[in-house]
């Protein structure tokens, strides 16, 4: 063989690979073409799905408590009274609705398990929103609903005022654990808020002598080094501070003579 005809072999062997490889290239081009939009549809198919059953699921439920509640007795002394205003909002991106069907609150006073009262169960009596008089300057709790019911959705989260009381039971100087306890529809298992609360003894003196007064009790008092009494517990007013005076204008109608009903 000739240094030529060498010299050509190798060209001529490229030449004939080259439209080997050319046409490898084009059948990958070809699959691609194919099951890259396979994939894609799978994809956007999964996807669909998962929205459709989160959009159709049971919706989860939170609850944030207030900043403040207030408490009171009734002008005889033979109950007492917690108003709270929770909002409970439904988790998630579902359509669907919550239905709560009840609340219900115990508290238990730390220290004394055994003594008589240390313990007590809060019915959920009524939701309903504060209401002033203008010719008087007093304002007071009016009742819109009895305990019944209600619907909560992703964009109509619950924002009532809620009327709990406790009949024959008085409060006491002392901290209290609390648990606020929410039933709904969807699920057998109740939602349970715990929550703390301590009362000295001139904020228990003030709700005696004031019946239909609504103590107002807060857990953002400003910190004080010589509190030593748990930051996280609402609290009546911060260590130190004056006892608070009830005036006309910030007395609510007394519990014992409710206003009428909103009706309508």
């Amino acid at each position: 063989m000739s240094d030529e005809q060498d010299a050509q072999g190798p060209r001529s062997r490229a030449e004939e690979a080259g439209p080997r490889v050319r046409r490898g290239g084009k059948k990958y081009a070809e699959t691609a073409g194919t099951w890259v939009p396979l994939v894609a549809s799978l994809t956007a198919l999964v996807i669909s799905v998962y929205s459709f059953i989160a959009v159709r699921s049971a919706p989860g439920i939170t609850v944030v408590m207030p900043d403040m509640i207030r408490l009171a007795v009734d002008s005889k002394g033979t109950y007492s009274k917690i108003l709270m205003q929770p909002v409970i909002a439904v988790l998630g991106e579902t359509q669907r609705a919550e239905t709560v069907t009840g609340l219900a609150m115990q508290m238990r006073r730390e220290g004394a398990a055994k003594s008589p009262g240390a313990q007590a169960d809060f019915l959920w009596y009524a939701s309903g929103h504060w209401q002033g008089d203008v010719t008087t300057g007093q304002y007071g709790f009016v009742e819109e609903n009895d305990a019944s019911p209600f619907l909560v959705t992703r964009d109509k989260p619950s924002v009532s005022i809620m009327d709990f009381r406790a009949d024959n039971w008085l409060f006491a100087p002392g901290t209290y654990r609390a648990t606020l306890t929410v039933r709904r529809a969807t699920d057998s298992r109740p939602l349970t808020v715990h929550w703390c609360l301590t009362l000295r003894a001139r904020g228990v003196a003030q709700i005696k002598a004031h019946p239909g007064y609504f103590l107002p009790i807060r857990k953002d008092w400003p910190a004080n080094p010589s509190d030593k009494s748990d930051r996280s517990c609402y609290r009546g007013e911060p260590s130190g501070a004056p006892a608070e005076v009830p005036s006309p204008t910030s007395v609510p109608t007394p519990t014992g003579t409710p206003p009428a009903r909103k009706t309508g």
